[in-house]
């Protein structure tokens, strides 16, 4: 009769321990998960510097809830390799389409628009062209 206790005790916490994860649990969970691997990301292609152009790269990162990307880096591939920058990126992308299955949108799509990257004064930098 004492064990029969024990397991129902055992049983009863492991189950109100499982009720303990809300949804705002998951979503704070995901959202630092999601911050983690940006700043990885941003670690790894910080040393924009370049020789030319040729070594400029720009990497969609993220998801929106519409399925766009979220944002676009520029980086340097004379300093960051492109396979790793590209896994770090797919990573924060799948991160954050979790969080939107999870979240409710709160927002439409933007539509955002993919930037040249030149290396100008030897840093690979977003080119915009100046339209007045």
């Amino acid at each position: 009769m004492i064990r029969l206790n024990v397991m129902v005790f055992f049983m009863l916490v492991f189950i109100s321990a499982c009720s303990l994860t809300t949804p705002q649990t998951v979503d704070s969970q995901v959202s630092q998960t999601i911050t983690d691997a940006e700043l990885k990301l941003n670690k790894l292609i910080e040393n924009k510097t370049c020789d030319g152009s040729f070594q400029c790269k720009v990497l969609p990162v993220g998801q929106q809830p519409c399925g766009e990307p979220s944002r676009y880096v520029v980086y340097s591939n004379k300093h960051a390799s492109t396979e790793q920058a590209e896994r770090m990126a797919a990573d924060v992308t799948e991160f954050e389409k979790i969080y939107n299955q999870q979240a409710p949108a709160l927002a439409g799509c933007q539509s955002i628009s993919i930037p040249q990257a030149l290396c100008l004064e030897n840093t690979c930098q977003v080119y915009k062209l100046n339209t007045q």
